[in-house]
């Protein structure tokens, strides 16, 4: 069987405590990889999604489609999306505002109702803020008037404009600047309650109008696409060269090895291809960004491939041929 079927030298030819030390290796690459995908869940997938998924793909590599909105606009009016600057900012009306966890322990069912219907008012009032242009006057008296269909919402009563008995004014409004402060500048602003959105602080309206300026979503920055396509390049490029001549020394027939051996280190490749084709103009980007979870998709696969083969192959050592198998 060890004919021109299997390379001249193969894992059935290696002591054990080589073969040992290449199949931990094999079982690393693959812990290593799943580590990172937990990573892309948490970073980048939709809520009660495991993975990005095509859309997502889209808005992480492409940008947003359609009419251009502001940033403060798109990261208001998403409903899901991970808690960061390319997803949703919803959950700062809720679960991420402060002392969240300690108010809804204590409320009964029907004030927990009314709870998430007084948050849900506050982000659809600071939506139509920002949609509305974000006057810079309606900022500095901290009163937006609300518009029709928001008139009759609900809405948190310490940021309902009040007159002189504390009763609500005619027409409704609401006190826009401390709405912004309690929802948002409590972290975006040095010193807040997170490190990561305090550094794009929201502190003033001068800060802020930059946010509320119409801007086409072009998603990852030029510096943020080639940061990560070095650190990726060099790192899967040895990772994957490593498994695929794991792969290349097992005693299984000569195309199966010319197949798997490759398979991810030549996808991966396409991958990162992809994340700057998809820069280009619609519909091509759009189709090149939903075609990065297809091509990363090959490349978990044969990386999985690999690495159950090579553990077989491993564990058989050289104890038994490959004649039963082919």
């Amino acid at each position: 069987m060890e004919g021109s079927n299997v390379p001249a030298w193969h894992w059935g030819k290696a002591p054990a405590a080589t073969r040992l030390v290449a199949a931990l290796f094999m079982l690393g690459a693959a812990l290593g990889y799943g580590a990172g995908l937990v990573q892309l869940h948490f970073a980048h997938a939709s809520p009660g999604q495991w993975l990005p998924d095509l859309d997502d793909t889209v808005r992480i590599y492409h940008g947003e489609t359609g009419l251009p909105l502001s940033r403060l606009e798109r990261l208001l009016a998403a409903e899901s999306g991970p808690f960061n600057g390319t997803g949703t900012m919803k959950p700062a009306f809720f679960e991420k505002s402060s002392g969240w966890k300690r108010l809804v322990d204590k409320l009964p069912p029907d004030k927990l109702r009314i709870l998430h219907e007084e948050r849900e008012g506050e982000r659809q009032a600071l939506l139509a803020w920002v949609r509305a242009g974000g006057a810079d006057s309606e900022y500095e008296e901290d009163r937006y008037v609300l518009p029709t269909e928001l008139a009759a919402r609900p809405i948190t009563a310490e940021f309902l404009v009040t007159d002189d008995q504390g009763q609500p004014v005619s027409p409704r409004a609401v006190r826009i600047r401390s709405l912004l402060e309690a929802r948002c500048v409590r972290c975006h602003q040095e010193g807040g309650a997170d490190r990561q959105a305090a550094r794009f602080p929201l502190d003033s309206y001068e800060r802020l109008e930059k946010y509320l300026q119409p801007e086409k979503g072009l998603g990852m920055s030029l510096e943020q696409l080639a940061l990560t396509t070095h650190v990726h390049w060099l790192g899967f490029v040895m990772l994957f060269s490593l498994t695929g001549l794991v792969m290349s020394l097992t005693r299984y027939p000569n195309w199966l090895r010319l197949v798997v051996a490759p398979w991810p280190l030549v996808a991966q490749m396409g991958e990162i291809g992809l994340w700057w084709l998809s820069r280009l103009p619609e519909p091509t980007g759009v189709w090149c960004a939903r075609s990065i979870a297809v091509v990363g998709g090959l490349v978990g696969i044969g990386l999985l491939v690999q690495v159950v083969l090579s553990l077989f192959d491993l564990v058989v050592g050289g104890q038994r041929s490959l004649e039963k198998i082919e």
